[in-house]
């Protein structure tokens, strides 16, 4: 385990935290696009989009998040979070598949 100083060393720290934040930007823009509504706005690396029942479990097959809280009776919340290891190709195939939704 690294101790503080090591994420102190050479901005460590702010630069994961950045890296998090862009790959939840990403997502923000394409769920925005979409049209879907957010539980609490985003402002940082987690997001708390609200989906159709059908689509969060569709998303479920391919993806691993968390049901945050049933919205009504067609939707529910979901958060998702964005670390500095997501990989762009997880986040623009997440992406893809929120389109084929809308589609």
């Amino acid at each position: 385990m690294f101790s503080s100083w090591y994420y102190s060393t050479d901005n460590l720290f702010f630069d994961l935290g950045k890296k998090a934040n862009q790959a939840s930007k990403k997502l923000i823009y394409a769920i925005n696009k979409l049209g879907f509504q957010y539980k609490y706005k985003p402002e940082s690396n987690q997001l708390f989009p609200i989906l159709p029942k059908v689509l969060v479990n569709q998303l479920l097959e391919k993806y691993d998040f968390h049901i945050w809280e049933n919205y009504d009776d067609t939707h529910a919340i979901i958060r998702l979070v964005c670390s500095w290891a997501t990989p762009s190709s997880a986040i623009e195939a997440f992406i893809r598949d929120l389109k084929s939704f809308k589609e």
